[in-house]
């Protein structure tokens, strides 16, 4: 559990014993949301290694108890008074814990100032490391990388494409932005005539119309925001295809792997998502999508507003009447069920972390699989084993691999294979 894994590295930290890379995983733990039930249950707990901090903590604990005395002064409109006076100390041992809402300041601060004071010292040890000593192997994280694909079937990488203007495409101009997103500015379209089928050409129409495709490699991730004004966050390994300009009466793009939409509302014009699976519609709506090749499942995560979602029968738009489900924020489809689900869990990629929590060991290594850009092998029977605990992703793998390390999962690397070795 993550509160297992927690209360491990403050021992091994109260001991003197955990390393720079270990450390800064439980740096990235302490600051994860994810984690902050683990952390308010380890203090409910009264963790008893307070008294075996090493000397140059107090200074810390002295900051965080001076930030719980100021906060209970707000909070009853008091006078505030040193924190000596207010707050028996933390390392006199367990009488800080008495009441609840002590409990809850001492969570949140001892997130913001431990892992703060960690952080700092682990950079000074850093600064501090004998420059010319062996470094070992190790893999970045995945980054801002994706290929475009134009009308025409030209191509350009995005990752090393200048920012500002890159091409035109129909009346649309495509931007990339000095903060890694790529816009299409649209000019008003000019209207077709007769009925026109989403992905093809109308009886009358004007123009051709245009599609583009995004699609991003293995340790590649990014932002697209459409001519609509919808958003996309495009997760690794996977693909969008859209049209340049939405002129028809809908709006249609299609995508592979996983992405996160934020769709513009615009009643005239509903909006689907097409998977090899589903068809996704919507008028104005936050959710995640997943259907990745790779898992035994596909899921469609509901975070604001409402979608429909329909098998995909042919090219049929909108779907056929009294077919499919409908989700209500909180909800997800799985497999063809309507279930509550862990909406931090389902789109921590798209702000930055992993989240593990209840989530099986293979499900996690295929998450490192297409964020760092590596292979995994099984050296015996996959290990029946779940995970708890969240990291951010801009850790090197190296950094994640010593968390799998503290669960008991053996693991080599060899190259950009990743051997889960047998228990």
């Amino acid at each position: 559990m993550a509160q297992e894994t927690l209360t491990y590295y403050f021992d091994r930290y109260a001991q003197g014993t955990l390393n720079a890379d270990e450390r800064e995983v439980f740096v990235q733990m302490l600051r994860d949301p994810a984690n902050t039930e683990a952390v308010q249950q380890i203090l409910d707990q009264d963790w008893p290694q307070w008294e075996q901090l090493p000397l140059e903590f107090p200074d810390a604990i002295k900051r965080i108890e001076e930030g719980v005395a100021a906060a209970i002064s707000r909070e009853n409109n008091t006078e505030t008074i040193p924190a000596v006076h207010r707050v028996p100390s933390l390392t006199g041992g367990r009488r800080f814990f008495k009441t609840t809402w002590f409990k809850y300041a001492a969570a949140i601060l001892l997130i913001t100032g431990i892992s703060t004071y960690l952080w700092n010292n682990i950079r000074r040890e850093r600064t501090h490391t004998v420059s010319n000593q062996p470094i070992k192997k190790d893999i970045l994280p995945g980054s801002q990388r994706a290929r475009l694909t134009l009308a025409d079937g030209s191509t350009i990488i995005l990752d090393s494409a200048a920012n500002g203007q890159l091409a035109t495409q129909g009346n649309s101009k495509v931007i990339k932005l000095d903060n890694g997103q790529l816009v299409y500015s649209a000019k008003p379209p000019i209207p077709s005539h007769g009925g026109v089928a989403p992905g093809g050409a109308g009886v009358g129409s004007v123009q051709q119309l245009s599609t583009n495709t995004m699609s991003t490699p293995r340790g590649g991730q990014y932002q697209l925001t459409l001519s609509d004004g919808t958003r996309v966050w495009l997760n690794a390994a996977s693909s969008i295809t859209y049209p340049t300009t939405f002129t028809e009466k809908t709006r249609e793009v299609s995508i592979t792997g996983e992405a996160y939409f934020e769709v513009k509302q615009d009643k005239s014009k509903p909006f689907f998502v097409r998977t090899p699976k589903e068809l996704i519609s919507v008028l104005g709506t936050s959710f995640n999508v997943n259907v990745y090749t790779d898992e035994p499942i596909s899921k469609t995560s509901l975070i604001e507003g409402s979608v429909l979602i329909s098998p995909a029968e042919g090219r049929s738009t909108p779907p056929k009447a009294g077919r499919g489900w409908i989700l209500k924020p909180g909800q997800a489809l799985l497999n063809n069920k309507i279930i509550s689900t862990n909406i931090q869990q389902d789109i921590a990629w798209k702000n930055g972390g992993f989240d593990f929590n209840d989530m099986d060991l293979a499900s996690a290594l295929r998450q490192l699989s297409r964020w760092y850009n590596i292979d995994i092998v099984y050296e015996g029977k996959i290990p029946q084993k779940k995970l708890w605990g969240g990291v951010g992703r801009d850790l090197n793998l190296s950094q994640v691999l010593i968390l799998l390390s503290n669960l008991g999962i053996k693991t080599k690397l060899t190259g950009n294979t990743l051997t889960i070795l047998s228990q």
